[in-house]
């Protein structure tokens, strides 16, 4: 799936930040990102330990990655 890719490079970078930094960044503009579609792929960090990278596919309609899990999901 052509968002999963996208993501996967989204995912590469937090995770080369927390181990250049000890840390999640706090938000994306501190990446090196500069891919913007609108749908995303947009990042919440959950807490010091977890994060999401996630795509709004539509009204109430997200295709989701759990850094907990490590696995892709639609939601609803």
């Amino acid at each position: 799936m052509q968002f999963q890719n996208t993501g996967e490079k989204l995912i590469n970078e937090i995770e080369c930040y927390q181990q250049a930094y000890g840390v999640l960044p706090e938000e994306m503009q501190v990446l090196e990102w500069g891919y913007d579609s609108g749908v995303g792929p947009f990042y919440e960090k959950k807490n010091d330990s977890t994060y999401t990278v996630y795509f709004c596919l539509g009204f109430d309609e997200y295709y989701i990655y759990d850094s907990e899990q490590k696995e892709w999901y639609d939601f609803p």
